[in-house]
């Protein structure tokens, strides 16, 4: 079995993300000071939907998380998953380690990150993976799919439209949530309590899942 199709390897306590990140191939140093320097060059603020200068450790959600959201997922065959700020798309290479059949789909608004990311899926052959440029909050169809990844990727305002959309499905069809950050928990913990009602939370200290009950 190639080291990137092993769940194993993200279980690995001595490896930190960014030495995955070299095993793996992905140049998250490099394009993220490729991304600072344009910005200076062109004498642009940064805008806080970016994230364009926080250290790319800090942007992208570590490893170790995403094993421990894999494993509150492993009863459940999730078939389809969607990341709504997907970075570099390190979301959809552990849940196929874990979920071989599963079709993901990565949302991004900086295109260095999405070409970057889709070109590690080559690298890998993850064919049913695949990372999209896209704007989330203005004028994006929100489809179906059995899992929905969104964390603090912008403002309250923004993170609602999400939320909204999600609420709506919610009601009529089984899936789930994973929502890491504080700013998204909060909203849903406060505003958006359909997620939660029922009892159908599961808590961990930075992220947290919820499932429909239909």
């Amino acid at each position: 079995m190639l080291f990137y199709k092993d769940p194993k390897f993200f279980q690995d306590a001595e490896l930190s993300s960014q030495q995955i990140d070299d095993k793996l191939g992905l140049n998250i140093q490099g394009t993220e000071k490729l991304l600072v320097d344009n910005c200076k060059q062109i004498n642009e603020e940064f805008d806080s939907r970016t994230w364009i200068g926080l250290d790319g450790q800090v942007l992208n959600t570590p490893y170790s998380e995403l094993y421990e959201m894999t494993q509150a997922l492993a009863p459940y065959k999730i078939k389809s998953a969607i990341d709504l700020g997907a970075g570099y798309g390190r979301l959809g290479i552990v849940l196929n380690a874990f979920f071989p059949e599963i079709s993901f789909e990565g949302h991004e608004l900086i295109g260095q990150r999405v070409e970057e990311g889709n070109q590690l899926f080559k690298k890998l052959a993850l064919t049913n993976c695949r990372l999209y440029q896209s704007d989330i909050v203005n004028d994006f169809e929100l489809k179906e799919f059995d899992l929905y990844f969104i964390y603090d990727f912008s403002d309250t305002q923004d993170l609602k439209v999400i939320l909204k959309k999600l609420e709506e499905k919610f009601l009529e069809r089984n899936f789930f949530i994973i929502a890491r950050g504080r700013a998204i928990r909060s909203l849903i913990q406060y505003h958006f309590p359909v997620f939660w009602a029922q009892g159908n939370a599961f808590h961990q200290e930075n992220w947290s899942l919820y499932k429909s009950l239909l």
